[in-house]
């Protein structure tokens, strides 16, 4: 798949208002790219039945498990409803109160057009159905930004993995032509036994020159990582401060947060993948600070949760995603799970 044109594409959707037509863009898009959790999301929007919703997910990630495709329904559902809650004051055949929008993005043009048309009917409160219209219009805001935040996190993931590939080219291609002239130098140049100190500082002194032109071409790729240590460092604290205590459950469990946070150590491993880690460790830690209260309980199967779908876009014997299936069991236990 070109991502670069899909990408143009749904923007191009956003702006000129084919919510819609965006979002089929970006559910293709997400799944594509394994992204099973805003592929559960996009699909949310379609007004697909639960059949095909479980269908779908089960097709692109077969070897997801029950509590991972229970974690992409409730918490795509979650993101759903999130956007649609308005207090517009309209009222059910049975008279309970409605402050929920309903409607299907494919949905939401024609409503939009009937809820203006209300505003010639004499029988209704003209403020209702303004503030009817104005759910919609919000709804429609809010949607058209869900795409283009997704799109511009997935622009930016494959930038920095461009960015990564190319230095990587570019190192690799300074290193070849600098040992082709040392392989030739060394070639040309005449052995002198007496002068070998000689030769042998020469020789260093290139390489010193050498390892400071890699060096910097390595300033881009640290610059790269600076912003992480901001995170870590707040991500360190956290952990820090899951109170101390002589059960060795609670000694484990900061044992195993530090080991998932020293896991995303990996070269490989892109910036924005780093991050949506360390919020969960972060998510983890501050749910540990009191494991037996069920609002935490929740966080932190929330947390898991994201790690497992997180890892699923990973490469499968990367040190994260190891490391992520062999910590889980035990966190989940922690928290009475």
């Amino acid at each position: 798949m070109d991502y670069t044109d899909a990408i143009k594409q749904a923007y191009e959707h956003i702006e000129n208002n084919r919510i819609d037509q965006a979002v089929m863009s970006c559910l293709r898009i997400s799944r594509n790219l394994h992204d099973y959790l805003y592929t559960a999301i996009f699909l949310r929007e379609m007004n697909v039945s639960n059949k095909d919703f479980f269908n779908v997910l089960m097709d692109d990630g077969s070897h997801l498990d029950k509590d991972a495709v229970e974690f992409l329904s409730e918490t795509s559902l979650n993101y759903y409803i999130n956007i649609r809650v308005f207090d517009f004051g309209e009222f059910s055949s049975d008279g309970e109160e409605k402050n929920v929008l309903s409607y299907y993005v494919y949905e939401l043009d024609e409503a939009l057009e009937q809820s203006k048309l209300l505003l010639n009917n004499n029988n209704l409160p003209k403020d209702l159905v303004l503030k009817k219209i104005s759910a919609i219009q919000q709804l429609k805001y809010q949607i058209k930004m869900r795409c283009f935040n997704y799109l511009t996190r997935i622009e930016l993931r494959l930038q920095a993995q461009n960015k990564s590939q190319n230095f990587l080219e570019k190192c690799h291609n300074k290193d070849i032509e600098w040992f082709k002239t040392q392989n030739l130098a060394l070639a040309t140049r005449p052995v002198i036994i007496n002068n070998q100190a000689t030769v042998s500082n020469e020789i260093m002194n290139q390489l010193s020159d050498q390892s400071q032109k890699i060096g910097n071409l390595n300033i881009e790729a640290t610059n790269s990582v600076i912003n992480l240590r901001d995170i870590i460092g707040q991500v360190t604290n956290t952990i820090n401060q899951i109170p101390e205590s002589s059960e060795s459950e609670k000694l484990e469990i900061k044992e195993l947060l530090k080991e998932l946070q020293a896991a995303i150590d990996d070269p490989t491993l892109v910036e924005s993948d780093k991050k949506e880690v360390l919020e969960q460790i972060q998510s983890l830690a501050e749910a540990a600070q009191d494991p037996k209260n069920e609002t935490m309980q929740k966080k932190a199967k929330k947390a898991v949760g994201f790690l497992k779908v997180i890892s699923e876009g990973l490469e499968p014997a990367g040190k994260v995603v190891t490391t992520i299936k062999s910590i889980i069991p035990a966190i989940l236990a922690f928290f009475g799970a």
